[in-house]
């Protein structure tokens, strides 16, 4: 008898001990449980929790994030209670625009012209570009603009205006034909300086090649490329221009590379060496050759092929041609000699040791 009542005993209190064990779990349960808030994608949704970190809480309601999207607190931040979480969603989108290249205005001052009498040369046209920006959202409202590339599609053309000036200086006679660069432009003063007026209106000219015919009537020049990419653009290009009739347009030749050129005695023919665009400095290297080609460019031959030449032969060799037609003078910088028109060779003058500057 006392033993069953001692075996009830246990039984009861092994059935509180139980009892107390659940009741403890249960309000361990509910004090790890917390209560908190989640913003996202324009909504808040109320959330109890019993995850440890945001990353964790969010994975919990299946709230994933994209590579850009951001969250307040960071992800790995403890959950508290009452925490608000707030998930921003980023995205990046490129948009393409085409935008106007306005012209710019160029004024020319002509004394040729009466004094304030103005004259429209040339007239601008508006470029225009292609413009990629990379734009970022943030819940779907734009946030920031910026340009990641630029193309031109069309290059602006500038107006060109001369403006007549009355010469600050009397006018002094001229036998024959002068011709001269200012700001980047062809000029010219036939029979006194009063008559100076412009042949070209670029203001591109590079100053390599600048040279009037033997009877003064047309000019031999060469113009800058548009780009400083060794990759895409020759160094310049070669051109002819009349000095008899007013306002005669400029003719290409479609000769590029051109470090040095010539009329040929009678002015029928021209002479030119060329260079090949390198990336480092000077920004090319010469071919050390010589061509022959007529006066309109159409007809071209090699004299003397490209080589690396002698001693500093990048520079190129010094060229004149003799009033008779046959040779060319050359001056390298250890010798000095003619060069035989006919047959390419050349003959050796003078040598002597290359001069070093030590600079």
């Amino acid at each position: 008898m006392f033993s069953g009542v001692n075996q009830v005993r246990w039984r009861r209190i092994l059935w509180l001990i139980v009892v107390f064990m659940v009741i403890l779990v249960f309000l361990a349960g509910c004090a790890r449980a917390k209560r908190i808030a989640v913003e996202v994608d324009g909504a808040r949704r109320m959330v109890e929790t019993e995850q440890d970190t945001v990353r964790e809480a969010l994975e919990q309601e299946g709230i994933t994030l994209g590579t850009l999207d951001r969250t307040e607190p960071p992800l790995w931040e403890p959950v508290t209670d009452g925490m608000i979480i707030i998930v921003t969603r980023v995205r990046e989108e490129t948009e393409v625009e085409r935008k106007v290249l306005p012209f710019s205005r160029q004024v020319l001052r002509d004394e040729a012209l009466d004094e304030g009498e103005t004259r429209l040369m040339q007239l601008g046209v508006n470029g225009e570009e292609e413009v990629t920006y990379l734009v970022t959202f943030e819940n779907d409202v734009e946030v920031n603009r910026l340009p990641s590339a630029r193309r031109v599609i069309q290059d602006p053309v500038d107006e060109i205006v001369v403006i007549g000036v009355s010469g600050t200086l009397p006018s002094v006679p001229i036998s024959g034909t002068i011709a001269y660069i200012s700001n980047g432009n062809a000029w010219m003063m036939r029979g006194g300086s009063g008559g100076k007026r412009p042949l070209t209106f670029t203001g591109d000219l590079d100053q390599r090649v600048f040279v009037l015919s033997p009877d003064g009537t047309q000019l031999l020049f060469s113009r800058k490329a548009e780009s400083e990419d060794p990759e895409s653009e020759a160094l310049n290009s070669l051109w002819v221009v009349g000095t008899v009739l007013v306002d005669d347009e400029p003719r290409p030749l479609e000769i590029d590379d051109v470090r040095y050129a010539q009329w040929s005695p009678d002015g029928t023919r021209i002479a030119y060496s060329t260079v090949e665009r390198i990336s480092g400095r000077p920004g090319w290297r010469a071919n050390n050759d010589l061509w022959i080609a007529s006066a309109d460019g159409e007809d071209k031959a090699e004299v003397v092929p490209a080589s690396s030449g002698g001693i500093y032969g990048w520079w190129g060799s010094e060229l004149a041609w003799s009033p008779d037609g046959r040779v060319f003078a050359y001056a390298d910088a250890d010798e000095v000699g003619v060069l035989d028109l006919s047959t390419g060779e050349r003959q050796t003058l003078l040598d002597f040791p290359a001069y070093v500057t030590f600079g």
